[in-house]
């Protein structure tokens, strides 16, 4: 198998792509649960992917402004 690479800024993209469409679909408010545990964890998630998501997309801008 070769590695193969792919542009930072098209990686970023991607990556702001998919985690706006995560948020978008709530994609982890669709369980339906009675578990304190697992909802607790499913938030953290939820919020780790909106902190994610502004952090990517901060470092396309910067990346893009360089070109």
């Amino acid at each position: 198998m070769t590695e193969q690479s792919i542009p930072l800024i098209e990686a970023l993209s991607i990556t702001v792509s998919i985690e706006q469409s995560l948020i978008e679909s709530r994609f982890f408010e669709v369980f339906e649960t009675d578990s304190a545990e697992l909802k607790n964890t499913l938030m953290e998630i939820d919020d780790d992917t909106l902190k994610h998501r502004e952090k990517a997309n901060k470092e396309l801008q910067k990346h893009k402004k360089n070109q």
